[in-house]
């Protein structure tokens, strides 16, 4: 009998843990989507961008975040509005200028939620470009701004990084 209760036991956790991973899947998406978006702006595209915000609308709205909301989950939250109404505002703009300043706000925000919660199995890499005022998300430490395209690529420093 504590045989069989030990493995019902085991069973039970099991389905948990899975059961978890699976829920924190659509959180890990939502990077490589905002990373995607980046290399939009970075080379200027106005469609790719608009369609890269939507789809991070989607996945911000598809994270399970009330499992990763810690002691108080008033900041996650309010991180996630944000960053889901400034990529909505993307997806529904088709001049750079302003995709980009939503992006700028954008950025900060989903930073801020990436120290709070794990959004990439990968170093994230903030950057800075001084003549913009503003940071971004990168996958990898080499410069490739989005606010000025192939004007001003290189421009800009890593400022902070998240290991996983």
């Amino acid at each position: 009998m504590k045989i069989l209760s030990g493995l019902l036991l085991i069973f039970l956790f099991n389905i948990h843990l899975v059961s978890a991973q699976q829920n924190n899947q659509p959180v890990l998406t939502v990077m490589p989507v905002y990373f995607e978006l980046k290399n939009a702006l970075v080379n200027s595209d106005v469609v790719t961008a608009s369609a890269k915000a939507g789809e991070l609308v989607n996945a911000m709205k598809s994270s399970d975040f009330k499992s990763f909301n810690g002691n108080d989950p008033a900041p996650v939250f309010d991180l996630n509005s944000k960053i889901i109404s400034a990529a909505g505002q993307m997806a529904n703009t088709k001049d750079i200028s302003e995709q980009r300043q939503f992006f700028a706000a954008l950025s900060q925000d989903l930073f801020a939620l990436a120290k709070r919660v794990k959004l990439s199995d990968q170093t994230v890499y903030q950057m800075y470009c001084p003549m913009k005022g503003s940071y971004w998300l990168s996958a990898e430490s080499i410069v490739r701004n989005p606010y000025y395209g192939k004007a001003m690529l290189s421009c800009g420093s890593v400022t902070e990084s998240i290991k996983p």
